[in-house]
C-alpha cells in the first residue's frame, strides 16, 4: 500500500529516492519489512486514488449524519478523527498509540471500548496497557472539574434511567425492539439481551481470536464500529456519521475487487441511512401514522452492513485456513 496516492509513484524524478525503488516512494509493507514488522494488508487496507477520494468526499458530505452532526456541532465529528487515527496507527501495528487513542474515544463515548478489539488480536498487552493508562490519567484529570459524583450518577443513575429507548430516531437494537408490539416491556428487554450477546460473542469470535491477526485491519475495525452502534442503548442517527469508515473500507474493497457484493452492502446502508431525513419530514405531517418500527430505515442500514462485514471476515479466515 502506497503512502501516496497510486499515480503519484512512479513519477519521482531522477534515479530515485535513496535506498528507494526505482524512482517510487515506499510502501508501508516495505518500510514495516524493514524492521521486521511487515503487516497484514488487504485491498480494503490500500489508500484511496484521487478520482475515489472526491467521490467519497461528495457523498460523505450529502451523507445525513454528516450534515446534522456538522450543523449540530456533534462530538461524533471528533470521535470519526479518533477513528482514522486509531486504524493509521494500527496499520503501522503502533500498538501503543492505538491503544491510547481508543482510551481517548473511550473517554467520549463509553461504548466505543469496543473498538480496542480489533487490536487484541496482537500485542493485546500494549494495547491494553495503552488502553487502560489513557483512560486512568483521563479520568484522574477531570475529578478535580466535575467530581467523583458525576461518574456515579452516570451508570447507577442517568443510564438506567433513559426513557428514550422507544424513539423512533433511536436506531440501535434496543430502540428497535423497543418498538416493536410485543405486548409488554420485558419481552423486547430479554430480546435484546439476548441478541445483543449474540452479535458480541460473533463479533468476539470474528475480532479478537490470535488468527484474525491474518484478515484485513479495516474490515475489522469496521466491524468493531458497527457494533458499538448496533448493541449501544441510544444510538441517535447523528452518531451514524461514524458509518462513514465502513462505507470507505467496503466502496474501496468493491471498486479494487469489482465485488459486486461489497458495493450492494455499502450502498444499501448509506441510501437507508440517509432516506431517514424524509421520513423525518413525514412524521411532522399529521397524516403520516405507520408503524414505528417501519421508520427504522438507518437500523436496516447498520444490521445489513454489520452483516456484510461479518461475512467477508467469516470468508476470509475460512480461506486462510485451507
Amino acid at each position: 500500500m502506497a503512502l501516496v496516492p497510486p499515480g503519484l509513484c512512479g513519477k519521482v524524478g531522477g534515479g530515485g529516492l535513496p535506498g528507494g525503488n526505482g524512482g517510487t516512494l515506499p510502501t508501508i509493507a516495505e518500510i514495516s519489512a524493514r524492521r521486521g514488522t511487515a503487516p497484514h494488508l488487504h485491498s480494503h487496507d490500500s489508500l484511496l486514488q484521487t478520482e475515489e477520494t472526491i467521490l467519497f468526499l461528495v457523498a460523505g458530505l450529502l451523507f445525513y449524519p454528516t450534515l446534522f452532526s456538522m450543523f449540530g456541532g456533534q462530538i461524533n465529528v471528533i470521535l470519526l478523527v479518533l477513528l482514522v487515527a486509531l486504524y493509521r496507527y494500527a496499520l503501522r501495528s503502533d500498538s501503543y498509540k492505538a491503544g491510547a487513542v481508543a482510551g481517548m474515544a473511550t473517554l467520549l463515548k463509553f461504548f466505543r471500548l469496543l473498538w480496542v478489539l480489533p487490536l487484541l488480536s496482537r500485542d493485546r498487552w500494549r494495547v491494553s496497557a495503552a488502553l487502560g493508562t489513557t483512560i486512568f490519567l483521563g479520568g484522574m484529570s477531570a475529578l478535580p472539574l466535575i467530581g467523583l459524583g458525576a461518574y456515579v450518577d452516570y451508570f447507577s443513575d442517568i443510564l438506567p434511567g433513559q426513557t428514550y429507548y422507544a424513539h423512533p430516531l433511536n436506531q440501535s437494537l434496543v430502540g428497535f425492539l423497543s418498538r416493536l408490539p410485543l405486548g409488554g416491556s420485558t419481552i423486547w428487554q430479554w430480546l435484546s439481551l439476548v441478541f445483543s450477546g449474540l452479535i458480541v460473542s460473533a463479533t468476539l469470535y470474528l475480532l479478537v481470536r490470535r488468527a484474525s491477526e491474518h484478515t484485513s485491519i479495516s474490515l475489522r475495525i469496521s466491524l468493531a464500529v458497527v457494533t458499538a452502534l448496533l448493541i449501544f442503548p441510544i444510538t441517535w442517527v447523528a452518531t451514524l456519521v461514524l458509518l462513514l469508515f465502513p462505507l470507505a473500507v467496503l466502496w474501496r474493497h468493491g471498486a479494487a475487487e469489482k465485488s459486486a457484493a461489497s458495493l450492494l452492502v455499502a450502498t444499501s446502508c448509506y441510501l437507508l441511512v440517509t432516506l431517514q431525513r424524509g421520513l423525518e419530514w413525514a412524521l411532522a405531517s399529521e397524516t403520516w401514522s405507520p408503524a414505528t418500527w417501519l421508520l427504522s430505515l438507518p437500523f436496516y442500514g447498520v444490521l445489513i452492513l454489520w452483516t456484510g462485514l461479518a461475512v467477508q471476515l467469516l470468508a476470509a479466515r475460512q480461506a486462510q485456513s485451507v
